[in-house]
């Protein structure tokens, strides 16, 4: 009877301790979700390694000929994880806690200058692999996308607007958006697809540098703006009077101009503002100066830039800058014509006269122009006139120019302009993430609030 209770009693003992025992999976790599619209976060996790292993999980994505890449390297915790979500990296592009440090760390090679503005709506692809010192070796292909399910993309070409207008899901009206983008000039239609994806219907507008409009940013008709919203307010998928502007740069400029022109505008969110009309950009300096933007056939006041002759510092850095194919920034040519306090007067955009909040976005270390410090001077003259909407500033000391949606490469950060200039946009790389991160949900949130979707 003793001999059978301790026949029993063994696989007894043996099921217990069997469950103290940690049985680890298989090791693998996830990046969640696998397909993501431009902007919206992804989790990064590794699992079923070793406690105590070193991984590395590096990034790499192919973009208008050229490779960029970043990578972290991590000590998989007790459970034999590791999630860049929560865990500090000991190595790598970034540092610290990042959930999104190897995408906005990704960087091209050091003699790349890719230029910032994608012209096309196609998916991106990123590949995410991990590797460990034991030999695990693992790999997922993440797919950013623009275009949300059921968006439809239209060119337009008719009523004086060229452009491309891109609907949202569904067939029943809703708000709009222009989408202007800056002295790149052309249609960029990345951020208007994303905000079709969000509920708008958006139109990504042209007002130079296509055929049928001019080539040089100069004495553009701000007309431009107004036919495209008497163009949207026709259009059947739009809810009549329920249209915002996003300007970015010289288009912040216009969509700040244009909405004291046109009261349909309910809303403008400005990123990296102009608080004047500056002058036009043209490569015929022989022309003499004339304004960005024109009504009526005649050119608007503006801001003139100031030369001191062939051996002006400004002028010779930007030759050689041009020469060597190094990347320049055109602050200093900016905030020499600010100080001209008469052309400065003649030129304020009268910001009080728009018939909706004002959203400005702008960055301490751009080197474009002092967007700072515009922005800080918009939002007084709006406080001054008591303009009667929630506006908004969101200051970002350590960003540059290029206030972009969040999770994408902060290295992407020139542009090429004729004439063989690449101009640098600024920032701290970190801070330009972390101005992308804090910002886009406020965006949105804003025209939420101004418009409804």
């Amino acid at each position: 009877m003793l001999l059978s209770a301790a026949v029993v009693l063994i696989p007894v003992v043996f099921v217990v301790a069997a469950g103290c025992i940690t049985l680890r999976h298989a090791p693998a790599l996830s990046v969640t979700p696998s397909v993501v619209l431009s902007g919206d976060p992804v989790s990064i996790a590794v699992t079923g390694v070793a406690p105590g292993d070193r991984v590395r999980i590096d990034a790499v994505q192919e973009v208008r000929n050229s490779t960029l890449r970043s990578y972290a390297v991590f000590v998989a915790d007790r459970q034999g994880r590791v999630l860049p979500d929560v865990h500090a990296l000991v190595e790598g592009t970034y540092g610290g806690v990042d959930p999104q440090g190897l995408f906005w760390s990704l960087a091209p090679g050091p003699v790349e200058h890719p230029d910032v503005f994608s012209r096309t709506t196609a998916p991106s692809f990123i590949t995410i692999s991990a590797r460990t010192e034991s030999g695990v070796n693992l790999s997922q292909v993440l797919e950013r996308r623009l275009m949300g399910d059921g968006v439809f993309r239209v060119p337009v070409d008719e009523a004086g607007v060229h452009g491309t207008l891109f609907l949202p899901e569904g067939t029943s009206p809703r708000p709009a958006l222009i989408y202007l983008g800056g002295s790149e000039g052309g249609v960029n239609e990345g951020i208007a697809a994303i905000f079709a994806s969000k509920g708008y219907v958006t139109l990504a507008l042209a007002y130079f540098g296509v055929p049928g409009l001019p080539q040089e940013l100069v004495g553009i008709p701000v007309e431009t703006v107004g036919d495209a919203v008497r163009f949207l307010n026709h259009h059947p998928r739009v809810k009549e009077d329920h249209i915002a502007i996003y300007g970015a740069s010289k288009g912040a400029e216009l969509a700040l101009l244009s909405a004291t022109r046109y009261p349909e505008v309910r809303a403008v969110v400005a990123n990296s503002p102009s608080s004047v009309v500056f002058q036009g950009i043209s490569m015929d300096w022989s022309a003499g100066p004339r304004s960005s933007w024109s009504e009526n056939g005649s050119d608007l006041s503006f801001v003139p830039f100031i030369w001191y002759g062939e051996d002006d510092p400004i002028l010779v850095s930007m030759g050689e800058a041009a020469q060597n194919g190094t990347p320049w920034g055109t602050l200093a040519m900016y905030e020499r014509a600010l100080a001209d306090e008469a052309a400065v007067s003649n030129a304020t955009i009268p910001v009080e006269r728009i018939n909706g909040p004002v959203l400005l976005l702008s960055a301490g270390k751009d080197t474009v122009w002092p967007s700072s410090q515009m922005s800080r001077e918009i939002m007084a003259r709006l406080t001054e006139y008591h303009h009667p909407f929630p506006d908004m500033r969101l200051d970002y000391p350590g960003s540059g120019h290029m206030i972009r949606t969040p999770w994408q490469s902060t290295e992407l950060n020139r542009i090429s302009l004729p004439g063989g200039m690449i101009e640098d946009l600024g920032g701290i790389p970190p801070e330009n993430a972390n101005a992308a991160v804090d910002s886009w949900p406020k965006v949105q949130e804003f025209l939420r609030v101004a418009l409804g979707v």
